[in-house]
């Protein structure tokens, strides 16, 4: 009977410990809860980007006792976001930093499976900065840690994501690493052997991806592996009877060829895909790009009936098929035919396109302004835009529209033969 007693005295003893335990849970929840409602209403209402962060790090800190990830990534997501909006760049940074810190071994507390979508923007988001801030030895070195940290991972239930994410972190790197080097020649075969797991499309499709990405980066040192990851589409492409590949990789073919000042090459790609794939359905903006490519190819050359007959084509084209052509910028296509028509004394034509299309024109004239503000850089979440940022630094230099002349640069020595023109 006494051995009774004490039984139930323990279970009630146990219960009354539970109960305590959830309760203060309970608490801490609601004060957590409690604060970030007030760094939210701080943030609506105020402009003291002190207080609002100091708020939402009180937050931040109540929820990372309380081991609620999720909502620690999200405010880490605000404090980021905050930051960039207020021109504080280097506490942005140091939140992104936190952020990236929070996946890595052996702080992670939890598989990185379930949150491979935040830890791909985050890496995406810290290697972006160290990017502006010409920092590439830091931008290496996260994706080295990221890559590293995949290797951590349990088998995936969505392999195809993973691997995704795999391949846009070797992307990242490979864009820091100068084509012809030996170690941005390694990067880019791992690159290949990760895109062959999921089957032969998929692989063409990841391919013309990275090799967009490439071609997408501030200066010119990715073109050879541009040039190479294209002419692997090419092959693959043709391999497998996908036309759509094979447009695609002509026409960064074509572009990259133009940017490198290889003209003869230009046309030869950009021709076979205006000539071969015209009546392809789907890749209707890229037969647009390589049209754009063969216009801008023939002006630089001094072509200029030629580069008017292809400006013309795709005016009409901006104009009747917008759809397809909403990659071209109609105020570069209307202010490369003004220039024409005048190089070639017909006034009366460039008096006639000007006054027929002054809106395009004014329009793109009030948007520079606009374009020479602070670029934005990759953020998860922007709460809102409270300043506009003026920078002179090399890493933000101003955008532009449409340039009409380009720089001519020196094609790059080649890993392997260029495929010949078919």
């Amino acid at each position: 009977m006494k051995f009774l007693r004490l039984c139930i005295a323990a279970a009630v003893l146990t219960s009354l410990l539970a109960s305590n335990r959830v309760l203060a849970q309970s608490a801490a929840e609601l004060q957590a809860g409690a604060l970030l409602e007030s760094a939210e209403r701080l943030d609506r209402n105020g402009n003291d980007i002190d207080a609002t962060t100091a708020a939402y790090e009180q937050a931040l800190q109540a929820y990372d006792e309380i081991g609620d990830t999720d909502k620690s990534l999200e405010i880490l997501d605000t404090l980021h976001g905050v930051n960039w909006s207020a021109c504080r760049d280097d506490e942005a940074m140091r939140w992104a930093i936190q952020a990236v810190a929070r996946f890595d071994l052996p702080q992670r507390d939890f598989n990185l499976n379930d949150k491979l979508s935040a830890y791909q923007r985050w890496v995406s988001v810290l290697g972006d900065w160290h990017v502006r801030k010409e920092q590439p030895e830091q931008a290496l070195e996260l994706y080295d840690r990221a890559l590293k940290n995949l290797e951590t991972m349990p088998p995936a239930i969505n392999e195809t994501f993973s691997t995704e994410t795999e391949a846009k972190f070797l992307r990242s790197r490979l864009s820091l690493l100068p084509s012809e080097s030996h170690e941005a020649t390694v990067t880019l075969e791992r690159l290949t052997d990760v895109r062959q797991r999921l089957g032969a499309i998929s692989e063409i499709d990841g391919l013309l991806s990275d090799a967009t990405f490439l071609r997408n980066t501030i200066d010119n040192k990715n073109s050879a592996s541009v040039i190479e990851l294209s002419q692997r589409v090419l092959e693959l492409s043709r391999l497998n009877n996908y036309p759509s590949g094979e447009a695609q990789a002509l026409t960064l073919l074509s572009q990259q060829a133009f940017t490198d000042a290889s003209y003869d090459q230009a046309l030869s790609y950009g021709g076979l895909v205006t000539t071969r794939f015209n009546q392809l359905q789907g890749i209707e903006p890229w037969l647009a790009d390589a049209r754009y490519t063969l216009a801008r190819t023939q002006q630089e050359l001094g072509n200029d009936s030629e580069a008017i007959g292809q400006y013309l084509a795709l005016l009409n084209g901006i104009e009747n098929a917008p759809d397809s052509y909403y990659r071209i910028s109609k105020y570069g296509v209307v202010s490369n035919l003004i220039e024409l028509y005048e190089r070639t004394g017909s006034i009366a034509q460039a008096n006639q396109m000007s006054t027929e299309y002054s809106d395009t024109l004014n329009g793109a004239s009030r948007a520079l302004p606009l374009l020479n503000r602070r670029p934005l850089p990759f953020t998860v979440r922007t709460p809102r835009l409270r300043s506009i940022c003026l920078s002179n630094s090399p890493t933000s230099s101003p955008r532009r529209i449409a340039p009409r002349r380009f720089p001519s640069r020196p094609l790059p020595p080649l890993r392997s033969s260029p495929i010949p023109v078919q």
